[in-house]
């Protein structure tokens, strides 16, 4: 961007003050309009499965609960966990503070492409409002953490393509491998950047081939290091694949996500292909990273990001980051025709959210460099910054910031263990055993079980707990259970995440098992139900 060099007068005390207070101001508006998401009465299904480890010992969390979130994600966790006391608030730290973490990461980036302090800041403002990112900042989720190492990756990238050095490969490599336990989506991005890197400094020294001889040995000293340098990461990439990766893909993910349509068909009519790219590619994978507001907005980012494609190919000094941006959209679309990695689930494409903004700042950058007034441009600057920033404001940003629900299961979990007693059973549902285990009292025992989505089970270690299976209408009923086979005088069933049909054949089933609904109790999106059998006929 055609701006004043970061070391005139652009560059003083005033300047950098100043975008240190607005890369601050923004953080701070972020984590006010997010703090509506934070310390829910419960955690819900999917976040009580990184949650559990807080209850069982290191090995059998890390391994166990951690089976398919990422080990060095789910390691800090339990440090996490373990210190604090309230397992909520300490779950939604580290996803909190790297979804803020991306704010400033994201305005000095941007500040470094383009040497722009105002545009800086602006960029701030438009990853502080991303949905996805906004949303999972307070889930007990890696999918922030993944996004910030995206950033902290491409910034090095950005390093080794300006000055064609091997030192920057080496710490792109060494940065990657550290970064690999911590994030799925770390490895797809290393493996683009490192070889691009690899290939620009191999080719950038061609022109002083024919200078001298030490030039020639120089040039080949360097094109060994820079292979070297790749051979060392796909090497630590293939053992941690091995030793670990592999073991986390679980056919019950797998089959989720097929449900969802987030796999790119292969072998289909060219409709289906569109379909796809509609339905998912574009209200998902675009609109999970842009600002809401309607398809206006949608439709005014993804042209600004095309044009930012576009204009990054075409220039010299950022052709090699719009081809890494082609590679990265590229690979996205392999992997998910593979079935290895899904495209267009909203929460799973946080890792390249940052990428589509780079693209949106990029296109707006090309745009202002015509705006030869510089007072001008700096006005237009700020108040997009301004209009993006009001998403925080209330009534004319982004509505409240929710927790799902279930948040008293926790309330109702400590009723159930008091009410409780040796002649009783609880009855906990699978969709709500991850929940129940996180919250009771009661010793838990985690077991590897592939088949499942979070890649493991869990075991109550209290007698009368029974773990029922999922009832099908039809095909299994409650009567067949080991229920029917010890008479219990009561029965509390605590509903999380049970939908009203599942509910219907649930109740249907105890009823025919000899119980009736004596009590309910609903708290948060909670409700506690106790039966008791039915009196013996006159």
């Amino acid at each position: 961007m055609d701006t004043p060099s970061l070391n005139g007068p652009a560059a003083s005390r005033t300047a950098r003050i100043g975008f240190a207070v607005g890369l601050a101001a923004i953080c701070v508006a972020a984590a006010w309009a997010r703090r509506t998401g934070l310390d829910p009465g419960a955690l819900w299904y999917d976040d009580a499965w990184v949650a559990l480890v807080r209850k069982v010992g290191w090995h059998e969390g890390v391994l166990g609960a951690g089976r398919s979130s990422p080990v060095g994600f789910t390691l800090i966790m339990k440090v996490i966990l373990d210190a604090g006391t309230d397992v909520e608030l300490a779950g939604q730290a580290l996803p909190f503070a790297a979804g803020l973490a991306l704010i400033p990461v994201f305005g000095l980036l941007v500040l470094r492409m383009f040497r722009s302090r105002s545009l800086g800041v602006l960029a701030a403002a438009l990853i502080a409002v991303s949905p996805a990112i906004v949303t999972y900042s307070t889930h007990v989720k890696q999918y922030t953490l993944e996004g910030l190492a995206t950033l902290l990756l491409l910034g090095i990238f950005l390093q080794v393509i300006s000055t064609r050095a091997l030192r920057p490969l080496a710490a792109l490599v060494t940065v990657s491998v550290l970064l690999q336990p911590f994030g799925h989506s770390v490895c797809f991005v290393a493996v683009v950047l490192i070889h691009l890197g690899a290939l620009a400094l191999w080719l950038a020294p061609r022109e002083h081939q024919e200078r001298h001889e030490a030039a020639t040995r120089s040039l080949r000293g360097r094109r060994a290091l820079s292979v070297a340098c790749c051979a060392a990461f796909d090497l630590a990439l293939a053992l941690y694949y091995a030793l670990l990766l592999r073991r986390q893909k679980t056919g019950s993910l797998e089959h989720y996500w097929e449900g969802r349509h987030v796999f790119m068909p292969l072998g289909e009519s060219h409709k289906d292909w569109v379909l796809f790219l509609r339905d998912h590619v574009w209200r998902n994978f675009l609109a999970g990273s842009f600002p809401q507001g309607g398809q206006v907005v949608l439709l005014i980012c993804a042209a600004l990001a095309a044009l930012g494609l576009v204009v990054s190919l075409r220039r010299t000094e950022q052709r090699w980051f719009g081809l890494a941006v082609l590679a990265l959209y590229a690979q996205s679309l392999v992997l998910s025709a593979l079935r290895l990695y899904p495209l267009g689930g909203y929460r799973i494409d946080i890792y390249l959210h940052p990428v589509h903004l780079l693209l949106v700042v990029s296109g707006l950058a090309y745009l202002l460099e015509h705006v030869r007034d510089e007072r001008f441009r700096a006005l237009a600057t700020s108040l997009l910054t301004l209009l993006i920033a009001a998403r925080f404001l209330p009534g004319i940003g982004a509505p409240r910031i929710t927790y799902p629900e279930g948040q008293g299961a926790a309330d109702l979990i400590a009723v159930m263990e008091q009410e409780k007693t040796a002649d009783d059973a609880a009855l906990v549902y699978p969709e709500d055993r991850y929940v129940f285990a996180l919250y009771t009292h009661w010793n838990v025992q985690i077991t590897g079980r592939p088949g499942i989505g979070s890649g493991y089970d869990i075991r109550v270690r209290e007698p009368g707990v029974i773990m029922l299976p999922r009832v099908v209408p039809a095909q299994q009923r409650l009567g067949k259970n080991p229920l029917t086979k010890q008479a219990y005088r009561r029965l509390f069933l605590i509903c999380v995440k049970i939908d009203a049909t599942t509910t219907r054949h649930l109740l249907a089933s105890i009823r025919n098992a000899g119980y009736h609904a004596t009590s309910k109790r609903s708290v948060k999106g909670t409700k506690l139900l106790i039966f008791e059998t039915d009196p013996p006929e006159a």
